[in-house]
């Protein structure tokens, strides 16, 4: 039973449950600690009523069966994160996820839930939290591919949480680990594509290119196609923040014909989106707003509603440039519908975020008396979640509408709170570094 106390750990962990209410009637909560840490080894007794209170049913095999789940878990991770087919992996992890091992190899221990972790990552579906501690707790233990694993679920694990600077320093370990282990060309393709994904979240769009170049050549050259879509879209990006807008076109519109080519319709939307971020880069307004409105009218006509926020926002943005109010406002009405009616949780760094563009936008359509209020706490919350850009951009209006009004004092305080912005922004300490 030496291997049993990070399962019962895990288990607990899933369960919301305290260590004190584990542990009372059947020991001390600091024994239960030392189980859970594996620096005790629980009576056959004990370890029984531990799981008979968690309602876990243990499952044993022999070694060469246990090898056997191995090769069949390695086998879905491989196409899981290739092919990204969650209907596939949804039943799979039905066949799998109820079965508690008891692993007579502790190697096999951490293998079988580093994977599973990622599984779960890949779904997107459940609260990974669970194996995130217990991995946590055994990483130095780790051989070199685990460690390479582990800081890859763990880098995943923090973007999905919108902790990009966190993830991006967890993944740039695994380079030491990519040059001491065999990692598969898959493998290693999918590892560039995610710290490349990452890299561009940070607005280091030269590096995005870099290893997003190497993910999707891999991809498109072993026709694993919807993978390589997916590189054209994060390069068309990159391209497009460092002005290469030629090359962002051109990456966008290959990417298109290849989803064209395969049925997948519901990236249009997305291509349309992109298309028209291109051309209000260019100056073109109106022929954005024409992408956008495809944009939005693909994502009904296929009923995703992931990005219609982000849509609404580009077609305000460029509404405002043409100065025209009354299309603003009405954009902004539907958005903040959506927040009401889709978001279950307003209070969320997302959907506060969208909610701060719409009523600041509408605000100052609207000439509304509290735009200086509605500013000024939007400016608080992008503070309080590190988003330099609109820390920045929502400034310069406040410094603009302080100068209006002669309150110079103000405006300074907000061009000192712009500038601080644009140096976290782009990551320098030192004017000369601009």
């Amino acid at each position: 039973m030496s291997r049993i106390g990070h399962l019962i750990r895990q288990e607990r962990i899933k369960q919301n449950m305290k260590q004190s209410t584990l542990a009372a009637g059947i020991c001390s909560a600091s024994h239960l600690s030392k189980i859970e840490n594996n620096s005790a080894i629980p009576s056959e007794e004990i370890a029984n009523l531990l799981l008979e209170k968690l309602n876990v049913q243990m499952s044993e095999y022999s070694v060469e069966e246990e090898e056997q789940i191995i090769d069949r878990l390695e086998t879905m991770y491989k196409d899981a994160v290739l092919n990204r087919d969650h209907e596939q992996i949804r039943d799979f992890l039905l066949q799998f996820a109820g079965q508690k091992i008891q692993f007579k190899s502790m190697d096999n221990f951490y293998t079988y839930n580093l994977l599973m972790c990622r599984l779960f990552l890949v779904l997107r579906e459940q609260d990974v939290s669970p194996f995130i501690e217990t991995l946590e707790l055994v990483a130095s233990q780790f051989n070199e591919r685990q460690k390479f694993i582990f800081h890859l679920n763990m880098g995943i694990y923090y973007y999905s949480q919108f902790e990009f600077q966190k993830s991006i320093e967890i993944l740039e370990r695994s380079f030491e680990l990519i040059k001491m282990v065999q990692i598969e060309a898959w493998e290693l393709a999918d590892f560039y594509n995610f710290i490349g994904t990452t890299y561009m979240k940070i607005d280091e769009y030269f590096r995005a290119i870099q290893y997003i170049s190497k993910a999707m050549r891999f991809f498109r050259d072993n026709l694993y196609l919807i993978r390589a879509i997916d590189c054209y879209i994060i390069l068309g990006i990159s391209f497009k923040n460092t002005n290469q807008l030629e090359k962002a076109k051109e990456s966008y519109l290959l990417g298109q014909k290849l989803a064209n080519e395969l049925g997948l319709n519901s990236y249009q939307s997305m291509f349309h989106h992109n298309l028209g971020r291109l051309h209000a880069m260019a100056g073109n307004p109106e022929k954005s707003i024409e992408y956008y409105h495809l944009s939005l009218e693909s994502k009904y006509h296929m009923k995703i509603k992931e990005g219609r926020i982000a849509t609404i926002l580009a077609l305000i943005n460029e509404y405002s440039k043409l100065n025209n109010s009354i299309q603003v406002i009405r954009w902004c009405k539907k958005g903040l519908n959506i927040l009401d009616k889709e978001y279950d949780d307003n209070h969320s760094a997302l959907a506060e975020s969208y909610r701060y563009h719409y009523l600041i936008y509408g605000a100052l359509h609207s000439n509304a008396l509290d735009k200086e209020e509605i500013l000024k706490e939007a400016i608080a919350h992008f503070e309080k979640i590190d988003d330099y850009r609109y820390i920045h951009k929502y400034s310069v209006l406040l410094i603009d509408h302080y100068a209006q009004n002669e309150d110079y004092k103000k405006a300074m305080d907000y061009f000192q709170k712009a500038e601080r912005a644009i140096f976290k922004q782009k990551r320098v300490r030192f004017w000369e570094d601009l």
